[in-house]
């Protein structure tokens, strides 16, 4: 493994005291050992580094990586910077006036109603059934659904406790649909300690999903049970959900000073704001059926009949 420079050790060690996600970690490490290497070819010490030298980095990064991604790795080592500045490594973080390079603004990837009512219908067995309720109807993120045990679920209060990053424990409230698939998948795998039981590993969940959205006829994308997480909360937003209710549903660390401490949200808020969840427009009913494309011919006889009608609707 490459050897960091001491100021970045120091920083993965303090993430590692924090209790951050791994992953967060893992992210953080690349980050900064490609600093790492770019200083080590440049012959410059990380304590020594200049704010131009800096802005050259991160205008390569820019032209070199994703957005996301060089907006990301910018966050990481500005951070790592700052640390340095509170344990007195150096007097003043070279990163301090650093612009992380800007993410262009997308829509959210999210599965329509009519692509849920599809997965829907592609269920073939219970394990299947869960997984897909439990992101689409829970929101969970999927290492939350394995991980999720039957003595987290209250049936009677209509909620599940979940520990989601960095080890953090949030109650998730139950749309309704969602205690009757767990309760006979209760009754289908009594001695089973989590909620998934039997073929419930990170690894199986991947490739159940697959198979069952390819069974449906529907494009996941490159992170396909993280899409109905944000299928969830684009849903909650149109139903006119507050954000601070869907953060906490969502369990997303308040990012304001009115969120984190003048905002109360009582569980009895959550409980209605997942009733709204596809209350315009129910994935419970049976998808459409689907229709072949027209041939050219018949696309033509179609277009035909439209342009006579119209011509009648004229002359009357």
């Amino acid at each position: 493994m490459q050897q960091l420079h001491p100021i970045f050790a120091a920083y993965l060690s303090h993430l590692e005291r924090k209790g951050r996600d791994p992953k967060t970690t893992v992210r953080n490490r690349c980050a900064l050992g490609r600093l790492n290497g770019w200083f080590d070819e440049l012959g410059v010490d990380p304590k020594d580094v200049t704010e131009v030298v800096l802005e050259e980095y991160v205008a390569w990064l820019s032209a070199t990586f994703a957005p996301t991604t060089a907006h990301r790795e910018t966050a990481h080592v500005k951070a790592a910077y700052r640390y340095a500045v509170r344990l007195g490594t150096i007097d003043k973080s070279p990163a301090e006036y650093i612009e992380a390079p800007r993410v262009p603004e997308e829509e959210p990837e999210v599965y329509s109603a009519e692509e849920l009512r599809e997965i829907r219908a592609a269920i073939r067995d219970d394990l299947e059934e869960v997984i897909f309720y439990g992101l689409a109807y829970g929101g969970l993120r999927r290492d939350e659904l394995v991980g999720l045990t039957w003595d987290a679920v209250n049936f009677e209060q209509q909620f599940t406790r979940v520990r989601g990053k960095g080890g953090k424990l949030r109650r998730v409230p139950l749309h309704p649909v969602l205690p009757e698939v767990l309760a006979a998948q209760l009754q289908r795998r009594p001695g089973s300690v989590t909620v998934l039981g039997k073929g419930g590993s990170l690894r199986n969940v991947n490739h159940k999903l697959a198979k069952l959205l390819k069974r449906a006829g529907v494009d996941g994308g490159n992170r396909p049970a993280h899409r109905f997480r944000k299928t969830v909360a684009t849903v909650l937003a149109e139903e006119g959900v507050r954000e601070d209710v869907i953060d906490k549903v969502m369990g997303w660390s308040p990012t304001t000073i009115r969120q984190r401490y003048y905002t109360r949200v009582a569980d009895g808020s959550l409980y209605e704001a997942i009733l709204n969840l596809y209350q315009s427009d129910s994935i419970e009913r049976a998808p459409q059926d689907r229709l072949e494309a027209p041939s050219a011919r018949q696309a033509e006889l179609l277009n035909e009949t439209i342009r006579r009608e119209s011509l009648a609707l004229t002359a009357s």
